[in-house]
């Protein structure tokens, strides 16, 4: 994945799905498997922030319109 562009949530999503499909192929050799845990870990993380950020924003913009 490209981390110099900013992915979108859906994109993130996306390719934790795909990554949950190759982790589940017998074939998959202990070293993928690694690989694939930690991408889907950082993958993870993104998301958990992208989530905290919106959380953020709709708590800020409920406190300015007094809610």
């Amino acid at each position: 994945m490209n981390e110099n562009k900013e992915e979108g949530f859906d994109q993130l999503i996306d390719r934790l799905k795909e990554i949950v499909d190759l982790v589940q192929q017998d074939d998959l050799n202990l070293e993928k498997s690694l690989d694939l845990l930690e991408e889907g870990i950082e993958l993870a993380n993104k998301c958990t922030e992208k989530v905290d950020t919106i959380n953020r924003n709709y708590e800020i913009e409920l406190q300015e319109e007094g809610v």
